[in-house]
């Protein structure tokens, strides 16, 4: 069996985010709050996507509805 993607998946482990300046900035996962104009690395395994907020904004959250 060829496990090269897995393989190749396997090594990422952590990305460098880009957050930008005059803003603070909440990590989704966790709730850390960060300042803007620099870039922070994060650790990424295979089911994390690195996702962060501008502090302060409305993300619709709530349960999944029919129309």
């Amino acid at each position: 069996e060829n496990n090269t993607l897995t393989e190749s998946l396997d090594q990422i482990q952590s990305r460098n985010v880009y957050l930008p300046a005059n803003s603070r900035w909440v990590d989704f996962w966790t709730g850390e709050t960060l300042e803007g104009g620099q870039t922070v690395t994060k650790a990424t395994p295979i089911d994390l996507i690195p996702l962060y907020l501008k502090a302060g904004s409305i993300l619709p959250w709530g349960p999944d509805v029919q129309y």
